[in-house]
């Protein structure tokens, strides 16, 4: 089965799953956006058993549109002669060229999606075309339960849909890994990793970790949020202000020092007010310590069972305030009791659970292919253009 696949940039959680599935096929990932610094990840230098090409961009490192995006696509899949080919989504120009492509040559096109009704808000006239492009694919590999539900509500059948598509290599996160150089992993401290944008929620978080640490002055385990981005220095100027140092900013930190983190975590907290996912879920329960998480996240009806392995809240001040007191009203036994379980939830969200979910969809088309109207072949079309 030969296999090709678009999405922006490889980074190491996209490697992991391509190394997963190279093993069952014949891959080749095309990088749409191989210069984006959206991700601070390490270039890949390694990659052994599948094939990564870089598509060509503007002068302003941006997708290409139109009749030259059409025709680097073609030339793409005349060059390497795909059974299926695989988008990264629907949501820009190269993605849309592929599966007008795939379908002018009669393979079978597919995409994966994470993308629930609430994550953003939704208008009527834009859900309608969503309808029409989404219903062109032949089939999805989705997240979890709210995005496969949001799948539905844009008309697509329960028999197109498999999942899971946001997995981690568990088994990297079990292990420990590389230290961080000068971190002090001696003292207690709970995790956020984060980038540093609104819909983290980031200012809540702090506001509701001060007021506790206020309620609770004999309380001295730091608060370490981790990441980057362009709200970085308003929260470092928050966070300079407070009358203690129990609240800190650490930089984006790589991949192979992350599970080490982890390991030496109280827990993790996401307090999110927007995630269609949230990929740090699966690995801090891989490393087998409780999630505090966001019941605007994603992942929650699939991953997090209040009080079982962690607990649902609220992303408002009282909401994480309220899931403050009772974690730490919870003996450690009982985390680490809460930890065991998280990694016998996640054991089920795995590499070779994705790459079962993909094959199988790519199988199922020989039972049942999708027909394509003029209508939204004109959609896809227009789309390719604007």
């Amino acid at each position: 089965m030969r296999i090709l696949f678009f999405l922006h940039r490889i980074g190491p959680y996209h490697h992991a799953r391509f190394s997963e599935l190279a093993k069952k096929c014949e891959l080749t990932v095309v990088e749409i956006l191989p210069s984006s610094d959206e991700y601070e990840w390490k270039p890949l230098t390694v990659i052994s058993n599948y094939l990564r090409v870089k598509m060509k961009n503007n002068d302003k490192g941006e997708e290409l549109r139109g009749y030259k995006l059409m025709k680097e696509v073609r030339n793409l899949v005349d060059a390497y002669q795909p059974q299926a080919v695989i988008t990264m989504g629907w949501n820009n120009r190269t993605y849309m060229a592929a599966l007008f492509v795939a379908k002018k040559r009669n393979i079978p096109v597919f995409a994966m999606s994470d993308s629930t009704y609430d994550h953003v808000k939704r208008f009527k006239i834009i859900e309608f075309i969503k309808r029409l492009l989404v219903k062109s694919f032949d089939g999805f590999v989705t997240a979890g339960k709210r995005s496969e539900q949001y799948l539905h509500f844009l008309g697509v059948e329960k028999s197109f849909i498999f999942k899971p598509f946001d997995v981690v290599d568990n088994t990297h996160f079990k292990q420990v890994g590389d230290y961080l150089p000068d971190f002090d992993y001696s003292k207690p401290y709970i995790l956020c990793v984060s980038r540093y944008i609104p819909e983290k929620n980031l200012f809540t978080l702090i506001d509701a970790y001060h007021l506790y640490l206020q309620k609770h002055p004999d309380e001295n385990t730091l608060l370490y949020i981790i990441g980057s981005g362009p709200l970085e220095k308003l929260l470092r100027s928050k966070i300079e202000k407070l009358s203690h140092r129990l609240i800190c900013l650490l930089p984006f930190v790589q991949y192979e020092e992350l599970p080490t983190l982890y390991h030496h975590a109280k827990g993790l907290i996401l307090a999110s007010t927007s995630e269609q996912w949230g990929l740090v879920v699966n690995e801090a329960m891989a490393a087998g310590i409780p999630v505090l998480v966001s019941n605007r996240c994603g992942c929650v009806d699939d991953l997090v069972f209040d009080g079982v392995n962690g607990w649902v809240m609220e992303p408002t001040l009282e909401g994480i305030l309220n899931v403050l007191e009772k974690f730490f009203s919870t003996t450690p036994s009982r985390l680490k009791q809460m930890g065991k379980r998280g990694q016998d939830i996640i054991s089920h969200f795995d590499l070779k659970d994705y790459t079962i979910a993909v094959l199988s969809m790519i199988e199922r088309v020989k039972s049942k292919k999708i027909k394509w109207d003029a209508f939204q072949k004109l959609i896809v079309f227009l789309r390719i253009f604007f």
